[in-house]
């Protein structure tokens, strides 16, 4: 397992969310690709252009846990709605 390879992070994100059964062929697998790929490529860039020229390397980690921490909270408040 290579946990760089973006396909791969895709299907450990399938499992994680209980879609690993979808169909390749679907419309649902098709756009849930789109948009993880999507949301992938926007954290490259903001790696790179913003995290990564960073000179403080603190700034840069409370940057990090504030991107975690919304995550975190979107997810809670996603499965809090039942």
């Amino acid at each position: 397992m290579n946990e760089y390879d973006i396909n791969n992070q895709f299907e450990l994100y399938k499992s994680r969310v209980g879609l690993h059964r979808l169909s390749p062929d679907s419309n649902q697998h098709i756009e849930l690709k789109r948009s993880f790929m999507g949301a992938i490529g926007q954290m490259l860039v903001l790696f790179r252009d913003g995290i990564g020229q960073m000179e403080d390397e603190n700034l840069a980690v409370k940057k990090l846990q504030t991107m975690f921490d919304q995550v975190r909270d979107f997810w809670t408040a996603e499965l809090n709605q039942d």
